[in-house]
């Protein structure tokens, strides 16, 4: 006589194992996609600063957009678009105008799942008012 519960765990295995990887992998995504809106803010703030400040000779206002290219980059993103939306006076601080820099960045899922959009935009805007 056979036992009858010879291949349960095999079935067991082979049912749960598809919602597994889903969940791995799904948060793998999710991981990496709060990783790039944290990169995305930084070069935002970083951007804004550098330009309100207007101290260091790497990002004045004509150079700003390659300025926040060069910073993502350095973070991995590659490719972001940047707009500068209230640029500062060209003599620098004391400015009383705050810069305000929108960094958006297309996020592609390196797992995606179902029928997710192939690119999520990661939207963030930093300003900065000279001390």
């Amino acid at each position: 006589m056979r036992n009858p519960q010879r291949g349960q765990a095999l079935i067991e295995f082979a049912l749960i194992l598809p919602v597994f990887l889903l969940l791995m992998l799904g948060g793998a995504d999710l991981i990496m996609a709060f990783s790039a809106a944290q990169n995305v803010e930084y070069v935002a703030e970083e951007t804004a600063r550098c330009v309100a400040v207007g101290t260091n000779p790497n990002c004045p206002l004509s150079t700003a957009q390659a300025y926040a290219q060069t910073l993502a980059l350095g973070v991995g993103l590659p490719n972001p678009q940047t707009i500068i939306l209230v640029p500062p006076p060209p003599n620098g601080c004391p400015n009383p105008l705050p810069v305000v820099v929108t960094v958006n960045y297309p996020f592609t899922p390196v797992f995606p799942v179902f029928s997710f959009p192939k690119s999520i935009s990661l939207v963030r805007q930093a300003q900065f008012t000279c001390p």
